[in-house]
């Protein structure tokens, strides 16, 4: 669900990961396709990040101490 809004992105995708990885190796090693699916989403979530139009960065902007770039 935190996924889904965009909150607590990194930390979410990340502890996802991890789950993925214990469940890839641990509980189903021979299906590859449906856990490889799922670590590349999350790894994207983690390079680049939910996005514009997500709760993370709505409460950066909203914070009464950010300001705003000026160039």
């Amino acid at each position: 669900m935190l996924i889904l809004l965009g909150l607590a992105t990194l930390m979410s995708a990340l502890s996802l990961l991890a789950m993925t990885i214990v469940i890839q190796l641990l509980v189903y090693p021979d299906a590859y396709p449906t856990p490889g699916t799922w670590a590349a989403v999350l790894l994207y979530l983690t390079a680049y990040g939910p996005g514009k139009l997500s709760l993370d960065q709505w409460l950066l902007t909203w914070q009464p101490w950010h300001q705003p770039r000026t160039s």
